[in-house]
């Protein structure tokens, strides 16, 4: 579906920060960044899943829609998002992971991105987690474009999880209902599986503290 806004510059002189759309950013003394450009109503539950992975750990990022309805209006596609916390975040990190989500009634992980062995590291602990992760090649869930978002961090090579619609309700629940929404045993074992395989790659000196989502040693429910 086209965006209806050509950029950041074009959406923010139509809707309102606060009552439309709100920028989150949470920063922390790390070279990763984990940021959710499509959260709240535009894609439920990525922002929650990315702001988890982050923990206080990674610096956190998301842009979320907070209309009533119509949130897709405030999609801005990953070639060309440019709300500059946004950029400015990835840019200032040596790898970027995107959290996106896809309408696919499936319960999959599509793995996209740049990042090479770190994310095929990626890969393998959502698939050892009892998820099914896959590598997309299709253009619009591949992310290997360097305008991507998750590559645009200092090493060119970030990488994109695009969750579907599926696992997103198994993750969430009820996915629409922010009010009464809880995170689900699975949602824990989602973002220890991503957690374990970002600590497991080299990343020089960044120290993660001991982990309170635990161990991605079996899949639960």
């Amino acid at each position: 579906m086209k965006d209806t806004y050509l950029g950041f510059t074009q959406l923010r002189q139509e809707e309102t920060e606060g009552r439309d759309y709100r920028i989150r950013l949470r920063k922390a003394d790390s070279n990763i960044a984990v940021l959710a450009p499509h959260g709240g109503g535009i894609e439920p539950g990525t922002a929650e899943v990315a702001d988890a992975i982050a923990d206080g750990d990674y610096t956190f990022y998301a842009f979320q829609g907070l209309k009533p309805s119509g949130n897709r209006t405030l999609h801005l596609t990953s070639v060309r998002f440019d709300e500059p916390v946004g950029v400015q975040a990835a840019r200032a990190a040596e790898i970027a992971v995107t959290v996106h989500g896809c309408r696919d009634q499936g319960e999959t992980v599509f793995v996209g991105g740049r990042g090479g062995a770190w994310q095929l590291r990626m890969l393998q602990s959502l698939q050892d987690a009892g998820f099914e992760a896959r590598i997309t090649h299709t253009p619009e869930r591949a992310g290997r474009r360097l305008s991507n978002l998750c590559n645009r961090c200092r090493s060119g090579e970030g990488v994109q999880l695009e969750l579907s619609l599926g696992l997103r309700k198994r993750l969430l629940v009820p996915l629409y209902r922010t009010a009464a929404r809880r995170r689900t045993d699975r949602f824990s074992l989602f973002v220890g599986s991503v957690r374990q395989a970002m600590r497991g790659a080299e990343f020089g000196s960044l120290a993660v503290r001991p982990d309170r989502w635990g161990p991605a040693a079996r899949p639960l429910g």
